[in-house]
């Protein structure tokens, strides 16, 4: 996932449920990226699948996701280059903020 984008990827609270989503779905203690399509996605995002298809399709674009096809099916992954990419883009805010550069606010708001 290039640098430039890893924002991209996690700028909308969609985008980044959709991440997670893909995430928590990969069998535990397999190491194996869960592979979902659009529809199941949206069924555990709550959102119609014509909108998770259209995020899915940025994601994608911004190397966040990666997909498979088989027949009539996209089967889609994270990307195994994705969190590192992120976590990469996240480091220079999170040692501001250890730093004391940034001032954290007295109320917190979400990103979500």
């Amino acid at each position: 996932m290039a640098e430039t984008t890893a924002f991209e990827a996690i700028s909308t609270p969609l985008r980044r449920e959709i991440l997670l989503t893909l995430l928590q779905a990969a069998p535990a203690g397999d190491g194996g990226a869960a592979e979902l399509s659009a529809s199941e996605i949206a069924s555990r995002v709550d959102a119609v699948r014509t909108t998770v298809s259209k995020q899915l399709a940025v994601l994608r674009r911004s190397g966040a996701v990666a997909v498979r096809h088989a027949g009539t099916y996209s089967y889609y992954r994270i990307a195994p280059a994705a969190p590192e990419a992120i976590v990469d883009w996240l480091i220079p805010f999170l040692d501001a903020l250890e730093t004391h550069e940034l001032s954290r606010p007295e109320t917190a708001d979400t990103l979500g």
